[in-house]
């Protein structure tokens, strides 16, 4: 008589457009978004004022991202907020670049912010409707928890 496989590969493993979200999406995409922050400030040598606003602007959204990442890695039931609010900040990142596109009459910065608009709502309708997201943060676990 055979003994049952033992599996040591947790059930809810984070694969799949999931871990492209958490892991590539916000983990990856937040870092680069502040680099690539760094990197333009320093080459175009902005002013102190605005090179402080421009870094808070990425810096925010980069600490819940890492936030986010972490809650997932490790089952948190805040980890689908967590992102929710990370989702949202973003949008309003893309509402403000919307509105300096449209001060400087740039149609750049027009489909840009409408491109990060359209991502934020796919991702939002994923984190609702995906039976993995569900399967790792059940929706009666979910809760709005502090940090």
């Amino acid at each position: 008589m055979d003994a049952p496989e033992i599996s040591t590969k947790k059930e809810k493993d984070i694969k799949g457009w999931l871990a492209f979200f958490v892991y590539v999406w916000v983990g990856l995409g937040s870092i680069l978004s502040v680099a690539l922050s760094l990197i333009l400030l320093i080459s175009q040598r902005a002013d102190l004022d605005v090179s402080i606003f421009l870094l808070l602007y990425d810096v925010f959204p980069l600490l819940i991202g890492i936030a986010t990442v972490r809650a997932f890695v490790l089952e948190k039931n805040n980890a689908v907020s967590l992102a929710r609010t990370f989702l949202t900040m973003r949008v309003m990142i893309c509402v403000v670049i919307l509105f300096i596109g449209w001060v400087c009459a740039n149609p750049f910065l027009y489909a840009y912010s409408m491109m990060g608009c359209v991502q934020c709502v796919i991702w939002f309708v994923y984190l609702h409707r995906s039976k993995q997201v569900k399967s790792v943060i059940p929706i009666e676990m979910r809760t709005w928890k502090s940090f």
